[in-house]
């Protein structure tokens, strides 16, 4: 991945971990996984580049995490889970499908 275009990060908050992925342009991936933790937390932090576009589901952890996303210079978008109807239509529900689908809606709607 160009080190300088813009990538598109899906984040699912669990009550433990965090599934996430980055996608680019060309639509390559990498997924990751962080603990909920202070430390996991700032484990992302540290993995977040300034030209990422994080997208996150509203959830009881979700404005933690994009608070700290938002300090670290990133933009980052906290999304409706009643206007996320398509994940949960899925026929096939993982957090690991649902980070990738939260990332492609990023893309899709912040060019």
């Amino acid at each position: 991945m160009n080190s300088q275009e813009v990538k598109y990060v899906g984040i699912d908050c669990g009550k433990k971990s965090l599934e996430v992925v980055r996608i680019n342009s060309e639509n390559s991936l990498e997924r990751r996984q962080f603990s909920t933790t202070e430390s996991g937390i700032n484990n992302l932090l540290k993995w977040l580049t300034s030209n990422d576009i994080v997208g996150l589901e509203a959830g009881s952890q979700s404005f933690r995490i994009a608070k700290s996303i938002l300090n670290k210079g990133v933009q980052v978008i906290v999304l409706n889970p009643g206007d996320l109807a398509t994940i949960y239509q899925s026929l096939k529900k993982t957090d690991k499908e649902d980070s990738l689908k939260i990332a492609k809606l990023i893309q899709r709607y912040t060019r």
